[in-house]
């Protein structure tokens, strides 16, 4: 399982809101399957 980080109300969005556009400079190594969200900052 691969895990993803990131500050808050942005985890609300990916989870709750639909949110499924990332502007990063990364790219995605072929990650498949589940991936824990781990909300960082206040609420």
């Amino acid at each position: 399982m691969r895990g993803l980080t990131v500050h808050q109300p942005w985890a609300w969005a990916i989870i709750h809101a639909g949110k499924n556009i990332e502007n990063r400079s990364w790219r995605n190594r072929h990650c498949s399957g589940t991936i824990a969200i781990h909300a960082w900052g206040r609420p």
